[in-house]
């Protein structure tokens, strides 16, 4: 919304309490949307928050909490986009079972422990993603109709359409350090694709994560189309294929898929389009 709004015409300011924009999606893609957006002049608080706001001269005079102080700004209008929560008002009274934060619990049919109630989407939990719930639809619909099919763990991308979108599948950086793994890591810059040069989309960067063993753990994407081109990261982690088989995939040329597979071959540092440390 801060983009679009930014493209509008309007000043926009955004408040995160949190360390990077974005909480939870890839950290360095991150870095580099936090330093366009800021380029693009909307201006960007980091581990700040909103304390409260008063009514001036029919402007809104808002009250920031940043780590070097208390400042105050005026603004015509606040956004509040703090999270979602699962609401129960429409079978409270079922006895449908939930978890502590309130999400329904299923099992590996979607079926809530009401055996003629199922369950799909975000009332389920997170990611909370419109092509999750309906993958999920047509699971129980299967069931329904006497398949047998099991809900699994899917591997689901996540696309965020800031200008330029950011799309993410699989572990992050940190998330993969977080669970101990040894990793290696390939990058690819926008910058250094033909196709981006000749659309005028040069910012962005492609990120892979795998394993010392080459297994692959995320695809990271930030650039243009990149909500198009995460599915070959999800097919890729879906399929079990390694950052090898990315690397050796022929990409069409000239497309902006070439930045995926340059940045597999960067991830053994083979990658021809850019320099080897």
């Amino acid at each position: 919304m801060a983009t679009i709004y930014a493209r509008l015409g309007s000043s926009v300011t955004v408040v995160e309490i949190m360390e990077q924009i974005l909480p939870g999606m890839e950290h360095e893609l991150c870095d580099h949307l936090y330093k366009i957006l800021k380029k693009s002049g909307i201006e960007i608080y980091l581990n700040s928050q909103v304390t409260g706001y008063e009514k001036k001269d029919n402007r809104l005079e808002v009250t920031i909490k940043k780590p070097d102080g208390e400042i105050r700004e005026m603004h015509d209008k606040i956004l509040v986009t703090v999270g979602r929560r699962p609401m129960d008002a429409a079978f409270k009274d079922l006895g449908i079972e939930t978890d502590k934060k309130g999400y329904v619990c299923t099992d590996e049919h979607l079926r809530t422990n009401i055996e003629n109630i199922f369950a799909i989407g975000d009332l389920v939990g997170p990611p909370l993603l419109a092509h999750k719930a309906t993958k999920q639809g047509l699971i129980v619909a299967d069931v329904l109709a006497g398949e047998n099919v099991e809900h699994r763990e899917l591997t689901i991308p996540s696309c965020v359409f800031t200008i330029p979108p950011l799309s993410s599948v699989g572990l992050t950086e940190k998330e993969a350090l977080a669970q101990g793994l040894k990793i290696d890591i390939g990058r690819f810059p926008y910058r250094a694709s033909g196709k981006a040069v000749s659309m005028g989309e040069t910012e962005g960067l492609v990120k892979i994560i795998g394993d010392e063993h080459g297994k692959l753990l995320g695809l990271h994407i930030l650039g243009a189309e990149s909500p198009s081109l995460i599915g070959e990261g999800v097919l890729a982690l879906s399929k079990n294929l390694s950052v090898r088989d990315m690397a050796e995939i022929i990409h069409p040329h000239p497309t902006l898929t070439e930045t995926i597979g340059e940045a597999a071959e960067d991830f053994y540092k083979k990658a021809i389009h850019i320099a080897h440390k």
